[in-house]
C-alpha cells in the first residue's frame, strides 16, 4: 500500500512539473523574450566594433596622407602667397575706409539740410495750427459771449427801472449831448427845465435808455479824469416788472375737476354713512365668499410667483447645459440662482402691483350723488 502511494505521489508531481512546463511554454514568455535581447545586444555590439574599427583605419590612412604630402605644400603656398594677400587686403581696408569717410561727410551735410527743411515746416505747421486753434477759441469764445447776453438780455418792453437820485443826478448834469438819445433820458431833461424834483422822481427807463447810457459811459470813461460805470450808478435803483398774464382755466377741465370732486365726496360720504345706514351696513366685500375669492386670488399670484422662479432656476440650472452642452455643476448651479434672481426681482414687482389692486377700498356704486 505504502509504495503504491508513492508511486501515486510522484505521478502526480510529474503531472503536476509537465502542467506547469506546459503552461510557462504556453503563457510564460520572458525566457524567450530575454534571450531575443540577449542575440540582438551581441551582435549590435559586434557591428558596431567592427564600424568603428573600419573608421579608424580610415582616419589613420588620412592623417598619414596630409602628413607626408599635403602640409608641406600648403607651407610653401602660404609662404609664398600670404604677403601679396596682406598687401591687398590692407589697400582694400584703406580704399574702404576713404570711401566710408566721404560718405560720412556727405551724409552729414545731407541730414543738416534736411533737417532744417523739416525743422522750418514744422515751424510753419506750427503756426499755422496756432493760429487757426486762436481764430477758433476767439470765435468759440464770441459765439459764447452771444449766447450769454442774448439769454441774459430782457427783450420785454414792459419792463420799468424807477432811477435813484444818484442816477438822476448824473443823467441831469453830467449828460449834456442827449442827441440821438432815447425817450427816457430826453423826456428827463425836459421834465427837469419844466417840473420840480417831485415829479422828476416819478420818471422811469426803459431797458434802452439803460444801453445807451452805458455806451455813453463808455465813451466817456476814455477822456474822463474820473471812470464810472452804470452799476455805481444802478444803486438804489427799483426794477419794476411787468405782471404776468392769468390765462384763463379751460371750462372742460374745470367741469370735470368738478364732477371727479363730487364724485369723491360721495365716496367719502357713503363711507362714513355706511354703519348707520342699514340698506348699505353689509356690503358684497363683508360676505365670506368674497373673502374667500380675495384670499384664492392672492393665492395664486403667490403660487405664480414661486412657479416662475422655479422655471426660471429649472432654466438656468438645466436648461442651458441641454442648449450648450456638459458645464461644470457649480456654474450650472450660479446660473440657476441668477435667471431664478432675475425672474424674482420682475415677479415681486408685478405681484406688488396685483397685490396693491386688492387693497383698494371697494365702494358700491350709488344711482345718486349725495347732494347736502
Amino acid at each position: 500500500v505504502s509504495r503504491v502511494v508513492c508511486s501515486t505521489d510522484t505521478d502526480m508531481a510529474s503531472v503536476i512539473k509537465d502542467t506547469g512546463e506546459i503552461w510557462g511554454r504556453l503563457f510564460d514568455h520572458r525566457p524567450f523574450i530575454q534571450g531575443e535581447v540577449t542575440f540582438f545586444l551581441r551582435e549590435f555590439q559586434e557591428k558596431r566594433s567592427d564600424r568603428e574599427v573600419e573608421r579608424l583605419f580610415k582616419i589613420l590612412e588620412y592623417t598619414t596622407e596630409l602628413k607626408e604630402s599635403q602640409l608641406d605644400r600648403t607651407e610653401q603656398l602660404g609662404d609664398c602667397h600670404l604677403p601679396s594677400l596682406k598687401a591687398n587686403v590692407d589697400v582694400a581696408l584703406s580704399m574702404c575706409n576713404r570711401v566710408l569717410q566721404r560718405e560720412e561727410n556727405f551724409d552729414s551735410d545731407n541730414v543738416l539740410s534736411e533737417n532744417r527743411l523739416l525743422r522750418k515746416k514744422e515751424w510753419e505747421k506750427f503756426i499755422n495750427d496756432m493760429s487757426n486753434k486762436c481764430e477758433k477759441v476767439d470765435q468759440t469764445f464770441q459765439e459764447k459771449e452771444n449766447e450769454i447776453q442774448e439769454f441774459y438780455s430782457i427783450v420785454d418792453p414792459t419792463v420799468m427801472i424807477k432811477p435813484s437820485k444818484k442816477l438822476t443826478d448824473f443823467i441831469l448834469y453830467n449828460v449834456k449831448d442827449t442827441d440821438g438819445a432815447p425817450d427816457g433820458i430826453t423826456s428827463l431833461h425836459s421834465k427837469s427845465k419844466k417840473f420840480k424834483k417831485e415829479k422828476i422822481s416819478n420818471v422811469t427807463l426803459k431797458i434802452e435808455d439803460l444801453r445807451w447810457l452805458n455806451k455813453y459811459l463808455k465813451e466817456n470813461r476814455k477822456t474822463a479824469t474820473k471812470k464810472i460805470y452804470l452799476h455805481e450808478l444802478f444803486d438804489d435803483s427799483d426794477v419794476i416788472l411787468p405782471t404776468p398774464k392769468e390765462t384763463p382755466r379751460n371750462p372742460e377741465l374745470e367741469a370735470r375737476i368738478q364732477k371727479l370732486a363730487a364724485q369723491q365726496n360721495n365716496r367719502e360720504y357713503q363711507a362714513m354713512t355706511k354703519s348707520i345706514d342699514s340698506s348699505r351696513k353689509f356690503l358684497p366685500e363683508d360676505s365670506v365668499a368674497y373673502q374667500m375669492k380675495q384670499i384664492n386670488k392672492q393665492l395664486i399670484a403667490v403660487a405664480q410667483f414661486v412657479f416662475s422662479v422655479i422655471a426660471g432656476f429649472a432654466f438656468g440650472f438645466i436648461g442651458v447645459e441641454l442648449i450648450v452642452g456638459d458645464l461644470d455643476f457649480g456654474f450650472r448651479l450660479l446660473l440657476g440662482i441668477i435667471c431664478a434672481l432675475i425672474i424674482a426681482l420682475a415677479e415681486i414687482y408685478f405681484l406688488a402691483l396685483k397685490l396693491n389692486e386688492y387693497g383698494f377700498d371697494v365702494t358700491s356704486k350709488s344711482t345718486k350723488s349725495h347732494q347736502d
